[in-house]
């Protein structure tokens, strides 16, 4: 568990509750600082989209932006009670 800089966490306290995703969720509105989502619900449409928003402005082990290269992606469909069906497998 890493704790967040003070600074951080009292953005996040304050403009996450103002933060939403455009209808068609590639963006957000109304995003100043800290986490957008701190608290996505997993019964929420939009959560998978939330939790990436959440990832590329999260603050992860000391630092506030990450450079990841050459890892293994999928894409594809997942089941209410299933397992992922892969579509695509791609290097980033």
């Amino acid at each position: 568990h890493v704790e967040w800089p003070r600074a951080y966490k009292e953005a996040t306290e304050k403009y996450a509750s103002q933060v939403k995703l455009t209808a068609d969720g590639r963006t957000m509105e109304n995003y100043v600082a800290g986490q957008p989502f701190p608290n996505p619900d997993g019964k929420d449409p939009q959560f998978v989209i939330k939790v990436m928003f959440n990832y590329d402005y999260g603050y992860v082990n000391g630092l506030d932006d990450t450079d990841l290269r050459n890892f293994d992606a999928d894409t594809g469909a997942i089941a209410d009670h299933g397992p992922l069906t892969v579509e695509r497998h791609f290097l980033l």
